[in-house]
């Protein structure tokens, strides 16, 4: 749930970390750290994550470019 407001400078420093995070991935990664329930991804977000992971992994085997 939405819950208290988080501290703007926690969420700077996530996405100092995680530069590729919006501001809502990284307040929803500090809620999570502070015990929330709410989701960081989506599960089409990690779909789309699973999909290009295997596509490095795909490149690096035959040393040539992959499609996502």
């Amino acid at each position: 749930g939405a819950g208290a407001e988080v501290n703007p400078s926690l969420i700077s420093r996530v996405r100092d970390i995680y530069p590729n995070l919006s501001d809502e991935q990284a307040e929803a990664f500090v809620r999570k750290v502070h015990g929330s329930d709410d989701e960081i991804f989506t599960l089409e977000q990690s779909v789309l994550n699973q999909k290009f992971i295997d596509a490095v992994y795909r490149a690096a085997k035959h040393g040539g470019w992959e499609t996502v």
